[in-house]
């Protein structure tokens, strides 16, 4: 008897060439898409978003369906310009690339950002546009996303090579995939943390670097952001207490401080407005020395 794998409900829509099953009560798999057709987005909602499967012997391929008809969403929404729906098919991406397999997800995020380079790289004015949608948003996804296209900006901005400018944004979508790997409640908590619970969410630096070098190509040298964007210049920061931090570790620093700031709020702590987020990153600057003050 064939082994079948549960789809994601947000996926099942891109799977076309893919058939699907829904298991029955008594556990057996019956057909309830089949191969080359579109699913009933109508019967789907009235029958309230079952739970899908796939035969696990074409996971491979289902897969890339998946990824491509991610790319080719994405690709569509930046040809027609639609700021919004970018930065949805964007979070989109991500929150799939974040799941298991990871090594077979994570492939996506190149070919992703090299299509966002070649369309935006001659229209930053559309990629500002993006990161103006960022402020509002919480989950680790949409963080990633600010970031990347945060630094992505920057380093078109400052005329950077392509292949770093590819480096440094990739390494910022990533920066905090470990996070994927603290528990839920930690990283969602609307609270101060308690010592111990600090002590576990530190531990996403180490856990991100890990996770980027094992499942990436070339992953190594985009690794860096992730393991030090916690570091700070005065050797305060975590998970090593550094000073000596590598361009992209401070770089990342200031993005996802900034980001934070404007984006997250939280019991302990309000959200606050760009100019003030700056503003408090550069007093950092000036009283700790904790950021690179060229890079701001």
């Amino acid at each position: 008897m064939p082994s079948f794998i549960p789809v994601r409900r947000s996926q099942v829509f891109y799977q076309i060439k893919t058939p699907l099953y829904i298991k029955k009560d008594n556990g057996e798999f019956i057909l309830y898409k089949a191969e080359n057709t579109r699913i009933d987005s109508g019967r789907f909602d009235q029958e309230r978003c079952p739970q899908l499967y796939i035969p696990e012997h074409i996971k491979a391929a289902a897969y890339e369906e998946l990824h491509n008809n991610l790319k080719n969403a994405l690709q569509k929404r930046i040809e027609a310009n639609d700021t919004r729906s970018v930065k949805a098919a964007l979070n989109e991406i991500v929150n799939e690339s974040f799941h298991e397999p990871l090594r077979d997800n994570l492939q996506i995020l190149p070919e992703t950002l090299d299509i966002i380079y070649q369309e935006y790289s001659y229209s930053t004015k559309l990629l500002r546009n993006i990161s103006n949608f960022q402020y509002g948003g919480t989950t680790v996804v949409e963080h990633s996303v600010n970031a990347m296209l945060l630094v992505l900006n920057y380093c078109l901005f400052h005329g950077f090579r392509e292949e770093d400018t590819k480096r440094y944004s990739l390494g910022a979508l990533l920066h905090d995939v470990g996070l994927t790997k603290i528990p839920g409640p930690i990283v969602q908590a609307n609270k101060k943390l308690t010592d111990s619970e600090f002590a576990i969410y530190k531990t996403h630096t180490a856990l991100g670097y890990n996770i980027i070098k094992a499942n990436m190509e070339a992953g190594a040298i985009i690794a860096e952001g992730a393991l030090e964007h916690h570091e700070r210049l005065d050797g305060s920061g975590f998970p090593r207490g550094i000073s000596d931090l590598s361009f992209e570790g401070r770089l990342i620093g200031i993005i996802d401080s900034f980001d934070q700031l404007t984006n997250s709020e939280k019991r302990h702590r309000k959200k606050v407005e760009p100019f003030g987020a700056l503003k408090r990153i550069q007093h950092e600057i000036l009283t700790e020395g904790k950021f690179d003050k060229e890079i701001f």
